[in-house]
């Protein structure tokens, strides 16, 4: 399978009004690999939360809800940058690559796959856009997952930050149980003054500054 790298866009880069120039100058430093876009809901997403605050929506239809918002920020996305494909499985993802395009994930489609599947992730509010790509690129078996955010990440180790990042809301609470077994994740820092600070940094893994053969990597059960 060819492999390919999760980019995972953080809601708070919703405003940022380069957004598509930063996004291109960052998956064109991949070109023969193919990319797949999952979308973080941003203010959208903050909609809902206060929905769920004043009418006590409850957790499945406030998860539903908040699902439908991540698609409408993908909605955006596709409008900043028409040369994305909507993909709503991994074959049409491998479909678009061969084609020559970049695919944006819809969401829901996954979400709804996901639920048939053993362990899906719970309904509640701890799991987020973070987790959810964290999902896909498990049960895919990416070859890197990359969050993209609007800020770097703090000095030292993976191991000694993690903790950090949840308790600052950097990434959701349940991110860490949903990328348990990845092996490659990364760090961008979309709003970084120039292109050139805009670097992977290593949340697990290596710099992967090239991607793994997939044939090298052990499919996740």
């Amino acid at each position: 399978m060819q492999p390919f790298i999760v980019l995972k866009i953080g809601g708070s880069l919703l405003t940022l009004p380069d957004l598509a120039e930063r996004l291109r100058s960052v998956w064109n430093r991949w070109p023969q690999h193919a990319i797949l876009i999952v979308v973080g809901g941003g203010a959208a997403a903050d909609v809902v939360r206060d929905w769920d605050q004043t009418f006590q929506l409850g957790q499945d239809a406030s998860h539903w809800l908040a699902i439908e918002s991540l698609d409408l920020s993908a909605s955006l996305i596709q409008l900043l940058l028409p040369e994305l494909r909507l993909v709503r499985s991994l074959s049409q993802m491998q479909a678009a690559h061969a084609s020559g395009h970049k695919a944006l994930l819809c969401v829901k489609c996954f979400m709804k796959w996901l639920e048939t599947q053993p362990n899906p992730l719970p309904h509640h509010w701890h799991v987020t856009s973070d987790s959810i790509a964290a999902a896909v690129a498990a049960h895919w078996n990416a070859a890197d997952l990359i969050l993209l955010k609007s800020r770097d990440l703090p000095p030292g180790r993976p191991d000694e930050f993690g903790a950090a990042l949840t308790a600052e809301e950097a990434v959701d609470g349940y991110f860490w149980r949903a990328a348990d077994g990845l092996k490659q994740m990364g760090w961008i820092n979309l709003r970084a003054e120039t292109s050139d600070a805009m670097q992977r940094q290593v949340l697990r893994g290596t710099s992967m500054n090239s991607v793994p053969d997939m044939n090298s990597i052990p499919e996740r059960r």
